[in-house]
């Protein structure tokens, strides 16, 4: 990899991770200083989107001669039902295995799970489907590790990006609540799970090549297991742990996809 697109590459994360921080700030002031609901949550929205922010704010700069439309035409590649049936199938049995992993753990009965009422579901779905899955996946996915694999295999760069990723969201971790130990096994499982998200995630995008491929696993990812109410700690410590073992199953079974450098397809 040439040094300008390492350098184009590391001026995309130290730009996305500092916009993310001002953007966080300003929704800490606001929660704090007593705004409306419907203010922060918007606020807390926008966090998310620093990464496509940065990516159409420095484009000409990330992809010099190259013009927005045309990229972001190039992300929206033919596709088929089981582009989005297969990750879904695999990832609500994940989610199942999650539960009951918690519950068990817990001592307690699958019945007694609650889960989001019918009246909060669609507040749900919409704050899911416009912050992680469709702010993120076009910086992170698109420009990131599509850029990446132009010399690294998918899975050095997924695991890449899953590192950063995961690190992105540190001001997260450090106002989740948790302290001492808990805040540290918190944040290990949810850096290993992210990390291990990334590599699943990368195989069903490369097997696409669409956008909408990963950000549909992305709000799949968030949305399954905010529908039912379980002890944050013990299902981020569940999830992880699963999508550790999902991710093994990819590169072990399809280890020349995963392991050999590919040109990207942008």
């Amino acid at each position: 990899m040439e040094q300008t697109e390492i350098g184009r590459i590391r001026f995309f994360v130290i730009a996305t991770f500092l916009l993310f921080l001002v953007l966080f700030l300003i929704t800490g002031a606001a929660v704090f200083g007593g705004a409306p609901e419907i203010v922060q949550i918007v606020m807390k929205n926008v966090c998310a989107w620093s990464s496509t922010f940065v990516l159409v704010l420095f484009f000409k700069r990330l992809y010099p001669g190259r013009r927005f439309l045309e990229f972001l035409k190039a992300q929206f590649t033919p596709v088929t039902v089981s582009d989005f049936l297969v990750p879904l199938v695999i990832q609500l049995g994940l989610a199942a295995g999650a539960i009951a992993a918690v519950m068990a753990i817990s001592g307690e009965s699958l019945n007694t799970v609650e889960v989001v009422s019918l009246s909060g579901i669609i507040p749900l779905l919409l704050i899911n489907i416009t912050s992680g899955p469709t702010g993120e996946e076009l910086g992170w996915r698109a420009y990131a590790q599509q850029e990446l694999q132009k010399r690294l295999s998918p899975l050095t760069a997924s695991l890449w990006i899953g590192l950063l990723w995961g690190l992105w969201h540190l001001p997260l971790w450090l106002v989740s609540g948790y302290t001492g130990l808990d805040l540290l096994l918190y944040s290990v499982f949810f850096l290993l799970g992210i990390v291990s998200f990334s590599v699943f995630l990368t195989f069903f995008y490369n097997k696409s090549g669409n956008i909408l491929v990963a950000v549909w696993i992305h709000f799949v990812f968030n949305v399954v297991l905010q529908i039912f109410d379980l002890d944050p700690l013990k299902i981020i410590v569940a999830v992880s742990v699963l999508y550790l073992i999902a991710a093994s199953f990819i590169v072990v079974f399809k280890r020349e996809e995963m392991t050999q450098p590919i040109h990207s397809r942008r």
